[in-house]
């Protein structure tokens, strides 16, 4: 069985809109009770840490050098779990074992029943209950908070550097007049299954798709004026967002274009999770809609059996002279050799919001200097319009200013005319150049997107098997030019597409160099490419991705920037920092 989530657009909702946002102010609300709790846990248990070993080992760390530091690291998370586990709390412990006695269980089980730990987890958890019993929210949105909650709580206790103290942060619901950012949905239980022919169907009592032909919209949109369109299919989403007794309240959407008909739901795939959600694109809402599926294996789209050889793909991020980013070099079991390339608008499209951005950032300092200068000649501004403008020569986000815009708006306060005009013409400014940027991005990613997704369809249909570099693309290029190159052809993103359009064929071969290129100054020396390609021949590409060396494994020698010093050593200076270097046009 094989996790999938399918994602169709939405519009915004036509019925039962009230509803949706009461219950995704009860979701945002719903957390952060939840996190609140959490960082109460938190709190309590590094209390438990405040020992004077601890503290010794605290100091020891923060004195530690670039070779010292991680054993420093590992001696003090020893200490701390330590303290944790043998930190006994009197009241608990004197409770559990009066419990004990009074059942007749045997006492010496009972070894660190008591203590501290097992007394915080106790009160969390009644705390939990509290807020669940709490909340006004469904119980499909309660049950996805807290499936995040429960991810977020596994995060450490602590930063990076191993001492600054790591808590959740807490959620802000917008305003009125500002665009919705939450999510609602319903889990589908293993007791009462629902296949895609029984959404379909629009009979379940928890989520339904209807379908609405020619004649039955035209009595739904009796006023529409897509003639053309309206013999066409229309999609309607339903979804449980509350229950009067047994008879469920629904909430209802129209489904952006012909989605779902194009990207059928696969038969005998079981539906696990429907969500809605609405996320903030600038001044703009996008409603998206996501089904969890458990896909059984062999139920997706049938591969040709009759398809053989395979496809080495090489991923990098090489800018060309001609504005195009080469984001894949790759090599077949016949030698063919080519590269996969962003076209020149999309990497302009992908960088294009940065420009607007400074545009944003010049145009709100002028903005801001004009304001205080017309603040402090005014006489007649209000006491609450001062207290507001206090601080604002320290002010850098522009949603500061846009809140101030729009709530005098709504107060209608007179005074000051001359500071909310200027703050006003630079929201209408701002809300365009926001939203040019935003929708600039958003539609460049996209594209790339369905680039990758389609490139990645078109090769699962010639060859039987995909073969893509092991490596941890996170580490590499994190900064600076290098950075906003990865950046712009999203590696991972096209690693996803391969592995998902080949299924089983995809294979993650250990990664031997750096992008393509040839691991030394002899040209005839393999690439990547090659390697993997005899790999495959020889079938042994598994059994060497299965004796790759662990992600953990350069901690123990300094780090990251050790274990690469060592590797280049180790190969006679054969091995190069691929993701620092251009590659040349080797794979052509």
């Amino acid at each position: 069985m094989t996790l999938r989530v399918y994602l169709y657009g939405l519009r915004p909702p036509h019925e039962g809109a009230d509803l949706v946002r009461a219950q995704m102010r009860a979701a945002n609300d719903y957390r952060n009770d939840l996190v609140q709790v959490e960082r109460g846990r938190r709190w309590a248990i590094r209390r438990l840490h405040d020992t004077p070993h601890v503290r010794d080992l605290e100091e020891t760390l923060r004195q530690a050098t670039r070779s010292t530091r991680v054993a420093a690291l590992r001696a003090l998370e020893a200490a701390r779990a330590r303290a944790e586990w043998s930190a006994v709390d009197p009241e608990y412990d004197a409770w559990v074992r009066g419990l004990a006695e009074a059942e007749g269980y045997d006492l010496s089980a009972l070894d660190g029943a008591g203590t501290a730990r097992a007394a915080i987890r106790e009160r969390e958890g009644e705390l939990r209950r509290g807020a669940r019993a709490l909340t006004t929210a469904h119980w499909g949105t309660y049950l996805g908070i807290e499936a995040a909650h429960d991810q977020a709580r596994k995060a450490p206790l602590y930063a990076e550097d191993g001492l600054t103290p790591s808590d959740p942060r807490f959620l802000s619901w917008p305003r009125d007049y500002e665009p919705l950012d939450g999510q609602v949905g319903v889990q589908i239980q293993a007791t009462r299954p629902l296949s895609g022919a029984d959404l379909l169907a629009a009979k379940d009592s928890r989520v339904r798709i209807q379908v609405l032909r020619g004649e039955e919209r035209r009595q739904r949109d009796p006023g529409s004026t897509a003639s053309a369109a309206i013999d066409a299919e229309q999609h309607r989403l339903w979804l449980r967002v509350g229950s009067d007794g047994k008879r469920p309240i629904w909430a209802k959407w129209n489904m952006r274009g012909m989605r779902l008909r194009k990207r059928a739901i696969p038969d005998g795939a079981a539906i696990k999770w429907v969500r809605v959600s609405c996320r903030r694109e600038a001044t703009r809402e996008r409603w998206t809609c996501e089904i969890t599926l458990d896909v059984p294996d062999g139920s997706m789209r049938a591969r040709d059996p009759r398809l053989s050889g395979a496809i080495a793909v090489e991923l990098g991020w090489w800018p060309q002279d001609d504005g195009s980013m080469v984001v894949g070099a790759w090599l077949d079991s016949d030698g063919e050799r080519g590269q996969l390339r962003l076209p020149p608008r999309l990497v302009t499209g992908i960088a294009k919001p940065d420009g607007i951005r400074s545009v944003m950032d010049t145009l709100r300092n002028s903005m801001r200097d004009a304001v205080l200068r017309a603040l402090a000649e005014s006489r007649d501004a209000s006491p609450w319009v001062r207290r507001e403008l206090a601080s604002a020569h320290l002010w850098e986000s522009p949603r500061r200013f846009r809140r101030l815009c729009l709530e005098w708006a709504a107060r209608r306060d007179d005074t000051a005319k001359p500071v909310y005009e200027i703050l006003d013409a630079w929201r209408i400014r701002h809300e365009h150049l926001w939203d040019y940027a935003e929708g600039a991005r958003g539609e460049a990613l996209r594209e790339r997107r369905e680039l990758y997704r389609v490139t990645a369809a078109r090769w699962s249909r010639r060859y039987a098997h995909v073969l893509v570099p092991d490596r941890d693309l996170s580490r590499e290029a994190r900064w600076g030019e290098e950075s906003d190159r990865r950046f712009a052809a999203s590696p991972q993103q096209l690693r996803d597409a391969l592995c998902h359009a080949f299924g089983q064929g995809a294979h993650k071969v250990l990664w031997v160099g750096a992008h393509g290129v040839p691991e030394s100054d002899d040209e005839d020396a393999p690439t990547w490419l090659e390697t993997a390609i005899e790999q495959w021949r020889d079938g042994k590409y598994v059994e060497r991705a299965r004796k790759r060396r662990k992600s953990t494994d350069h901690l123990e020698k300094g780090g990251a920037w050790a274990a690469r010093k060592a590797r280049k050593r180790a190969g006679g200076g054969r091995q190069n920092d691929g993701a620092r270097k251009e590659a040349p046009n080797a794979a052509e």
